[in-house]
């Protein structure tokens, strides 16, 4: 049997760490934008001894291999999953979940189960990992989301904004390493009283403009921007536009910033997804 998935991307604009025993309850608050560039996995299961092989871009997956782990429970299958990022890895563009999800998702079609037990394995394994918090989340909701509890089904809660943006995306040089960052108690520390603030002027004024209004004054309060990100947000003067969490890019609202942006780095001009985690194939 093989299936062949797909999975969205996702931006984050700002966030709040929340931690807790139980891995469906932990992740974060926040806001972001869902891309139409992500993930793409073929995966196959045939009978055979237990065992798990993951690769993404030919390298090797542990964060795919748990969640698909804990999906295969004690089924005797030998499960043999590849991904193929669309962006790049390491800039904020949530491959790590996307990649996950999307083999996850491929595995459940498989096995006859359900998208949201995808959603719940990937998440898990992103916590445990630390190479995500809150992307699986707002991926699974799809669209423009802030995020007002943390985890996932039935434990979290995200809420999606009625717009469709373009955004046009830069990555720099030195990608940012996600669980070091969330591994550092001191940057939690700024990056959760920053996140807390955003999310309480999201909730109480829920639009597209504070989004991004709030995704820079967190870029700001959470010092986490690099030299290039400040130099391309000023180059952008008052165009709508941020620094991507946790990435060394920066996103802006519509594709006419391709211009300014393409003398810093690699530009994507990308367009929000409402549809979600998807099957493309399924064959036996």
């Amino acid at each position: 049997m093989k299936a062949t998935a797909f999975c969205p991307g996702h931006i984050t604009g700002f966030f709040s760490p929340k931690r807790h025993r139980d891995p469906l309850k932990s992740g974060s608050l926040g806001a972001g934008i869902c891309i139409d560039q992500g993930a793409v996995t073929t995966l196959s299961a045939t009978e055979g001894n237990r065992s798990i092989k993951a690769a993404v871009d030919g390298n090797a997956a542990p964060v795919t291999e748990t969640a698909l782990d804990l999906l295969l429970g004690d089924r005797e299958l030998q499960i043999r999953s590849e991904t193929v990022l669309q962006l790049p890895c390491g800039a904020g563009f949530g491959t790590s979940a996307a990649g996950t999800i999307s083999a996850a998702a491929a595995l459940c079609s498989i096995l006859s189960l359900s998208r949201e037990e995808a959603v719940r394995a990937a998440h898990i394994a992103e916590i445990k990992h630390n190479t995500g918090l809150g992307d699986v989340a707002a991926i699974s909701r799809c669209g423009v989301t802030y995020r007002l509890k943390e985890g996932v089904k039935p434990y979290g809660r995200v809420e999606r904004l009625d717009c469709t943006p373009t955004i046009t995306a830069c990555v720099f040089k030195n990608p940012l390493s996600t669980a070091d960052i969330l591994t550092d108690k001191e940057k939690n520390k700024i990056i959760s009283k920053a996140g807390e603030k955003c999310i309480a002027e999201m909730r109480r004024s829920p639009s597209l403009d504070n989004l991004f209004a709030l995704s820079r004054r967190f870029t700001d309060e959470s010092m986490l921007a690099s030299e290039e990100v400040t130099e391309a947000l000023r180059a952008l003067g008052d165009t709508q536009a941020s620094m991507i969490m946790l990435g060394n890019s920066v996103f802006a609202l519509g594709s006419g910033a391709e211009d300014i942006l393409s003398a810093f780095g690699k530009t994507f001009v990308l367009h929000t997804d409402t549809t979600g985690p998807r099957i493309l194939t399924r064959t036996e």
